[in-house]
């Protein structure tokens, strides 16, 4: 399977979330609901799943989801198998948990561009124990015989000798 523009695709959108979280605190409102802020800024508006956020997320509370949630997606991308369940499981507990409709906008949203994004994520997670979200957000260390023996093949670099 040849993931590479699905990974450039995640890569732009991790852009794009946090140049929205940038955009979101230079308006200087960290009490403000996130929802408020794009209605009034115009460049925030085309970001239609910002509409779905609940309604209490305020500006400070987002730039802290997307910090904590987008923080771990450069080495998950570089990884080498893709894994956008594991891409996507934080999203959803950082910024989704208990809003389902908020979490399908978001998901379609994504997969217009990567089709199946977090589609092994079910929306009965929503809600789930801080204790199941650490232990699922944990990335689950490699160990196949190409790493343990250093060899590094296909994307993103060829092999090295």
């Amino acid at each position: 399977m040849d993931d590479r523009f699905d990974r450039r695709e995640l890569l732009l959108h991790l852009g794009d979330m946090l140049d929205i979280a940038s955009r979101l605190t230079k308006a200087n409102a960290p009490d403000a609901p996130v929802r408020a802020i794009a209605n009034k800024d115009e460049t925030l508006r085309s970001h239609a799943f910002l509409q779905t956020l609940a309604p209490t997320m305020t500006v400070a509370g987002f730039a802290r989801a997307v910090l904590a949630t987008f923080a771990v997606w450069p080495e998950a991308l570089l990884a080498a198998e893709l894994d956008s369940n594991a891409l996507a499981l934080p999203v959803l507990r950082n910024l989704f948990d208990h809003n389902a409709e908020g979490w399908d906008a978001y998901l379609a949203h994504v997969q217009q561009k990567v089709e199946g994004f977090g589609a092994g994520v079910a929306r009965a997670q929503i809600g789930a124990t801080a204790a199941t979200t650490q232990a699922a957000e944990q990335a689950p260390a490699l160990n196949t015989a190409q790493e343990q023996a250093g060899e590094k093949r296909g994307w993103p670099w060829p092999a090295r000798n």
